[in-house]
């Protein structure tokens, strides 16, 4: 079944933080913990900005820059760091997960890791196109995010609690779970506020216990999530079987369903070509789960602007975290001979 998430709309009045944000500015350049300069004058905003072009296009939101925000009540601070990137760090633009994005996957995260901090172990604009790369540098992470933004603006991914090694069979473990935005990043926001809102929407898809098909790694894809066609089985995912975390949703028509005629055969939940740019997501019975790409719904593949994967760790620098892998990797390496 499907959970979804939705954060509470924790900003001040909307009068007064028009009235404030008029002659303030909210947004500092220096890096994502900068100070904002409060004692320029306060109307050097309205100055630069006379000549403004109502006809131009929208300006696209980064919700990290929400944490600069001094207006955004609620969403300026979070309970964990984030290590590895910044909002400043231009390598890694533009970043998949968002700090919204990532407290909102907090609460179905396993209660070990439920409080870590957010690591950046492979970023593809970063580190390059390869699964090489991209297993190497996550080698010593046992739990692990990963998150995909489309070239058409969506974005999901997976949750696995197995480290990431070449199998030709399956492994992994029930703690694992899909998800996605409900609303693609091509969706207009009018602030930050707005957008940091839109990513804290998810539908999340926990294992269902149909099968032990969580993870995949061969030479040529990763996979989480599968199965094979089933009538009986395909027939109890049609219906309704959805819970929401959060009354306040509302909305009905943003719920998912798809006709199960129309549907493609149950596949990956989520699989990704080695070349890190294309992959494809398919009814998936592991998951119980529906194409995570709501404009590739057929099963036909899409193209990725970026792909991360995080791990979560409880250091508080990347030094600590560095040297608790490697200790961890020096314990299953001497285990593995031992053996």
């Amino acid at each position: 079944s499907m959970l979804t998430v939705d954060q509470s709309f924790k900003a001040m009045p909307l009068d007064d933080f028009v009235r404030s944000s008029m002659f303030r500015r909210t947004l500092s350049d220096d890096g994502m913990y900068g100070d904002n300069d409060s004692n320029g004058d306060l109307f050097d905003f309205a100055n630069e900005n006379e000549d403004w072009d109502l006809e131009s296009e929208p300006e696209i939101q980064d919700a990290w820059n929400v944490l600069q925000d001094e207006y955004a009540v609620g969403y300026s601070s979070i309970p964990f760091h984030i290590l590895g990137t910044s909002a400043n760090d231009v390598d890694c633009h533009p970043h998949v997960l968002s700090p919204p994005l990532m407290e909102s996957l907090q609460p179905f995260l396993p209660y070990a890791v439920s409080e870590d901090n957010f690591y950046l172990k492979f970023s593809l604009v970063r580190d390059g196109a390869s699964l090489h790369t991209l297993l190497q540098n996550i080698r010593g992470a046992k739990h692990t995010i990963v998150a995909i933004e489309t070239v058409e603006g969506e974005v999901f991914g997976a949750f696995c609690s197995s480290a990431w090694r070449k199998n030709w069979n399956y492994f992994g473990s029930g703690e694992a779970f899909l998800w996605r935005m409900r609303r693609g990043r091509d969706t207009h926001c009018p602030s930050i506020i707005d957008q940091a809102q839109m990513e804290s929407e998810l539908d999340v898809f926990p294992w269902t216990g149909e099968n032990n098909f969580v993870q995949l790694c061969t030479s040529n894809k990763i996979a989480i999530g599968g199965g094979t066609e089933d009538k009986e089985q395909r027939s109890d995912m049609d219906g309704d079987a959805k819970m929401d975390v959060h009354a306040n949703l509302g909305d009905g028509d943003q719920k998912t369903s798809w006709d199960l005629d129309d549907a493609p055969p149950f596949g990956f939940g989520l699989a990704i070509e080695d070349n890190l740019l294309s992959g494809m997501s398919s009814p998936c019975l592991t998951f119980g789960s529906p194409p995570l790409s709501k404009k590739h719904s057929d099963g036909s593949p899409f193209e990725i602007l970026n792909l991360e994967v995080w791990t979560l760790t409880p250091c508080n620098t990347v030094e600590e975290a560095e040297k608790l892998e490697l200790s961890r990797l020096f314990l299953e390496s001497h285990r593995s001979t031992s053996m």
